[in-house]
Parts: C-alpha cells; sequence; structure tokens
C-alpha cells in the first residue's frame, strides 16, 4: 500500500503532500522541484523562478548557491550543493525553529515511517527510495548550547551520493 501511495505521489511532479511539503523526485535523472541531478550551476540559476544568491552566509558557509523557498506554512533557505558531476543535493534550512516538530509530523504523514537515528544528540529520520534519500534533522540536543540549533531537510541523488 505504501509503494502504491508513493507511486502516486511521484507521478505528479509538482505533487505537495498534506502540509504542503515537496514529495521525492520521479527517477535518477529528475531532481528536487524545478532542479535536475547533475545540472550545472548556470543550469540551476536559468531554471530558478527566483534568483539565485551567491553568499555562502546564507548556507552555514557549506555552500554559495542558494534562495528562499516556501511551502505551506514552511519558510526555508535552499542550499544547492554541487560536485564535479553537478547538483547533487538540496538542503532546505526551516527558517522558523518553532515549527520543527510540525515539519517532522508533515514529513512523516508524507513519507512513513522513517529510520531514526541520534548521533551526538542530533535527530535524523530518513526516508529511501531506489534512487533517492530524504533525511529531517533536528540537531536541537546536539553539542548542547555551543552550536545553535538548525533543522534541515535534505533530499539527496543517490547518483553522486555513494555511502549515504
Amino acid at each position: 500500500m505504501k509503494k502504491l501511495i508513493l507511486a502516486l505521489a511521484l507521478s505528479v511532479g509538482s505533487f505537495f503532500g498534506p502540509a504542503n511539503i515537496p514529495a521525492i523526485a520521479q527517477s535518477s535523472e529528475a531532481g528536487w522541484q524545478f532542479t535536475t541531478w547533475g545540472m550545472s550551476v548556470d543550469e540551476l540559476k536559468a531554471a530558478s523562478p527566483v534568483p539565485i544568491s551567491n553568499s555562502p552566509d546564507n548556507c552555514s558557509g557549506h555552500t554559495p548557491y542558494s534562495n528562499p523557498y516556501s511551502t505551506g506554512s514552511f519558510d526555508f533557505v535552499a542550499c544547492y550543493h554541487f560536485n564535479a558531476n553537478g547538483l547533487y543535493h538540496v538542503r532546505l534550512q526551516l527558517l522558523d525553529l518553532k515549527q520543527g516538530a510540525k515539519l517532522r509530523e508533515a514529513l512523516e504523514d508524507l513519507y512513513g515511517v522513517g529510520r531514526r537515528e541520534n548521533p551526538l544528540g542530533t535527530l535524523n529520520i530518513t526516508w529511501r527510495s531506489e534512487n533517492f534519500r530524504v533525511s529531517f534533522n533536528d540537531s536541537q540536543q546536539a553539542f548542547g548550547s555551543i552550536a545553535p540549533r538548525r533543522i534541515n531537510v535534505n533530499y539527496y541523488s543517490y547518483q553522486d551520493s555513494t555511502g549515504l
């Protein structure tokens, strides 16, 4: 039954779940929302409905490519990660950390029960398909009060994320 529901969700390119959380992309050639796994930075900039920023500060210094993204009641910074083969990872950083539990519940409603881990106090929930991995990360308890809390939703292509 879960496979049928997921297949139905995947068959509609811009499907949004119960709380308007973007669904996993359909195939290894697809990507997250308007992106395509393996696309170049120039292709990302051309495809994006809003301008792409070149400031590494928007994504905690991990990548300079980002833009705002909203769905339903959730607002994010979308961070785009590239390697030699192009785009392989999109990280959505939740802006309103008070919505963390609501976001986690919406993802679980959409994808079902995921694999839970708690490395170093960080809550990680992972969902996998044949071609992709989606994860929810809440660092609320990680490192005590030393590091700021972050809540992310990560979309990875298996094509370039071996070992993930």
